[in-house]
């Protein structure tokens, strides 16, 4: 497989809810204001289409953010369509900038963990690559 265009990102648009029951969104948006923002999104990236990953999100498990499980509503291809297939370092990086991208128009973003998207369930790990799905220790950098 072409490791330059294996990952891409996608935006999920969250509940407002998720403003008002979920702390770790207020205390990574300090500057939102809810009665003006643009919304509430989460910022990820998967090997996988958006729309594949959205469906794991939804069903739950070991690789689903329980933020998306529960107050994800929609893709948002408008925010993110113009971000073609990339390596898996560069979508790393690229979505945190996407993230702070969006945060500087208004929107109020569900914070990215270093790393990327694997560690959003626990601090420091992530899906090993030989596919067992056991998991292994980050290397801290």
């Amino acid at each position: 497989m072409n490791p330059r265009g294996t990952h891409c990102l996608y935006v999920v648009n969250l509940d407002p809810r998720v403003w008002k029951e979920r702390a770790t969104i207020r205390n990574a948006n300090p500057r939102y204001l809810p009665l003006t923002g643009k919304g509430f999104v989460y910022v990820g990236m998967t090997s996988r289409t958006p729309e594949a990953r959205l469906a794991v999100h939804k069903k739950g498990g070991q690789l689903s953010a329980p933020v998306v499980r529960r107050f994800g509503r929609s893709l948002e291809p408008r925010l993110y369509a113009s971000y073609k297939r990339m390596s898996q370092r560069d979508a790393e990086e690229m979505e945190r900038y996407l993230a702070d991208r969006l945060r500087r128009k208004g929107y109020a973003v569900w914070p990215v963990k270093p790393g990327g998207a694997f560690t959003m369930n626990g601090a420091g790990s992530k899906v090993s690559s030989s596919g067992s799905g056991k998991l292994a220790r980050r290397r801290r950098k």
